[in-house]
């Protein structure tokens, strides 16, 4: 029998963004539950709501609660007091987990019907996998590449922060470091880094690595932990597993997100090696 954990930690969500979240969810949970030869047991979705607002957070309750039958009722909502961060949300979950695979999901990406039962049949398929990343594509239908390449400090200053004209200059280079020459529509295997976005874990795997290191509060945490797993087990790209994501644009946040991104790049570079060009 097998048995899947979901984890989603939320910093003040869009109340209808979350609610299509969780219900896109739910689909896939049930596709999952019906595929043909199906094993799926038990599902279970724990939700760390980081945003320190009761209002926020009884919304988030809420719209758990109105979806609990399709997670047979293995649902909670936590409220974290403080915000931990994206990493040490999830790492409450991790904890707890006892399941076959463990799903680290945004509360802005949406899992597309067969995206769960499609994830579940490559990894029984591939047991030297750890984790899967799944094919991604922004709302408006266009396929956005989060396998990377170990990034340089040129690559990331360039994809985070440089104009449209610059990056028109560089888009050779950046089109390697996004790994579009290998994730497109067919399987990829030794993907070095993929997104925090949707992670599709071993459970097992996950619990051998000790969860996200909690020193990195927001950016990187998903670099690092691959940077990690690369070294007890494979990350591949699996493009039938299929999201939706509206994420991205650090710059656009303000400038504290600005500074996290760069501390987080610091620290990933100073564990992992420096690399400028």
């Amino acid at each position: 029998m097998v048995t899947v954990s979901i984890s989603i930690v939320t910093y003040f969500p869009e109340q209808a963004e979350f609610e299509e979240v969780i219900a896109h969810l739910v689909s896939a949970v049930e596709k999952a539950r019906s595929a043909p030869g199906s094993a799926l047991g038990g599902v279970s979705l724990t939700v760390v709501d980081n945003s320190c607002n009761h209002a926020i957070f009884e919304c988030i309750c809420s719209c758990v609660k109105d979806h609990e039958a399709g997670f047979a009722g293995n649902v909670s909502a936590l409220n974290s007091g403080t915000n931990t961060g994206f990493g040490a949300g999830h790492n409450v979950a991790i904890a707890e987990a006892e399941s076959t695979y463990h799903l680290v999901l945004n509360p802005d990406a949406l899992l597309k019907p067969d995206a769960l039962a499609c994830a579940i049949r490559f990894m029984q398929d591939n047991p030297a996998v750890g984790m899967l990343a799944p094919r991604v594509f922004t709302p408006d239908g266009k396929q956005s590449y989060l396998c990377k390449r170990y990034p340089s400090v040129l690559d990331l200053v360039l994809r985070g922060f440089a104009p449209g004209w610059l990056k028109q200059r560089f888009s050779k280079r950046l089109h390697h470091y996004e790994m579009r020459d290998v994730t497109q529509s067919e399987p990829a295997l030794d993907i070095p880094i993929a997104s925090g976005c949707f992670m599709f874990f071993r459970t097992e795997v996950l619990k051998r690595l000790g969860g996200f290191d909690e020193r990195y509060f927001l950016y990187f945490e998903d670099f690092d932990i691959c940077m990690r797993m690369l070294g007890i087990a494979g990350i591949a790209y699996v493009p039938s597993v299929e999201i939706i994501h509206s994420g991205g644009n650090t710059t656009g946040k303000g400038s504290r997100h600005v500074v996290m991104f760069v501390t987080s790049a610091a620290r990933f570079f100073s564990r992992w090696g420096w690399k400028w060009w």
